[in-house]
């Protein structure tokens, strides 16, 4: 999270550092929700 405030900070593009963390963070939820009931995901250290 610092390191993408600093580049947004840096690069004047708080917009789309903003629509980028949204997107990959909706991508990580669908996958929590796709891979619910996965027994992949207890065999995980």
């Amino acid at each position: 999270m610092l390191a993408v405030g600093h580049s947004s900070d840096k690069c004047g593009e708080r917009r789309w550092h903003l629509a980028s963390a949204g997107l990959v963070g909706a991508f990580g939820l669908y996958l929590s929700v796709v891979y619910a009931h996965s027994t992949l995901l207890v065999w995980l250290p």
